[in-house]
């Protein structure tokens, strides 16, 4: 096994990181050792629907490393966080 981290930068869209979420952990053949997301806040007001989508899809004992930023700090801040903050030496990345 390899372990790796799945990198996800988010822009408020709840809707949408649902899918990738429930999508991408469905179908891999072993799970991430974290999740890294990052939500830039690119239509306020979204952060408890994004919270709450990452603690619905992401299952129990996957560590989240979760940041919102408002004003967001657009998609090349979020991906720096992002990586910034990988520990692992492979990523899947995903938005």
């Amino acid at each position: 096994m390899i372990p790796y981290e799945v990198v996800i930068p988010s822009a408020s869209r709840p809707h949408l990181l649902e899918r990738v979420l429930a999508s991408l952990l469905a179908y891999v053949d072993q799970p991430p050792v974290r999740v890294l997301i990052h939500d830039d806040a690119a239509f306020p007001g979204r952060r408890a629907q994004v919270e709450a989508v990452i603690q619905r899809e992401v299952p129990a004992g996957i560590p989240v490393v979760y940041r919102h930023d408002d004003p967001p700090v657009n998609h090349s801040g979020s991906v720096y966080w992002l990586l910034n903050q990988a520990q692992g030496e492979y990523v899947l990345y995903s938005q």
